[in-house]
């Protein structure tokens, strides 16, 4: 008896007024032009939240996975540069440091030209892997 009476009583309460307010709350009024601006900027407040969260997430995320190390360094793709440019920078202060050394002890002279030729190879070698690893990445 009651399983009949179901579809009676949804087809009667067709005519309650709640059902209209109900509606009425899930399509929004066109005539409403601040509530509609309300709910926009809302819903681009929310989104904007949301990517905020999802940013943090993935920087606390790349900051476990680079370590101490790779916060120095950089990450996978920039820590082979990073590494040429600090050598190159090494042989510039060996060089350096060898042609002042070379100027003032003039009796080792021999010590501290191998010195600025080492120096000069680590500069050198240096500078291939960076301009070879451009070209290589323009390549690909």
């Amino acid at each position: 008896m009651s399983q009949t009476q179901q579809p009676e009583n949804a087809s009667a309460n067709t005519n309650d007024p709640r059902a209209s307010v109900k509606q009425g709350m899930s399509t929004p009024v066109a005539s409403e032009p601040a509530l509609t601006a309300t709910m926009q900027d809302a819903r681009q407040r929310l989104e904007m939240e949301k990517e905020k969260e999802k940013n943090s997430l993935l920087r606390d995320m790349r900051d476990k996975e680079l370590g101490w190390c790779g916060k120095f360094l950089g990450s996978e793709r920039s820590a082979p540069m990073t590494i040429a440019a600090l050598s190159a920078g090494i042989g510039c202060v060996v060089l350096i440091v060898s042609i002042f050394f070379e100027a003032i002890c003039p009796k080792d002279a021999d010590i501290w030209k191998e010195t600025i030729s080492g120096g000069i190879t680590i500069i050198s070698t240096s500078i291939a892997y960076v301009f070879g690893r451009g070209a290589n990445t323009e390549q690909k």
